[in-house]
């Protein structure tokens, strides 16, 4: 899947450096992060699945990354 690099740029307002940033921080937290859902999931906590998905479906939308942060909601929804 592509970013949707644009909408990146419309939420810092066009800063090449801010958007590197929020990119390098998102690839930097997402082993554990996925780390934290399997962890979850694997022990049946809803609560701290909903969380987790909820936290990665708001970074995966920043940074443009679609498909992904529908699956975090799907896993939200699944799990409420």
């Amino acid at each position: 899947e592509e970013l949707n690099l644009d909408r990146l740029a419309a939420l810092v307002g066009g800063n090449v450096e801010q958007q590197r940033q929020i990119v390098n921080n998102f690839f930097e937290t997402l082993p554990g992060t996925l780390r934290e859902i399997h962890a979850a999931w694997d022990a049946h906590d809803a609560d701290k699945l909903v969380f987790w998905a909820h936290r990665f479906k708001s970074s995966s939308a920043a940074v443009g990354a679609d498909a992904l942060a529908q699956m975090c909601q799907a896993i939200e929804d699944f799990s409420r």
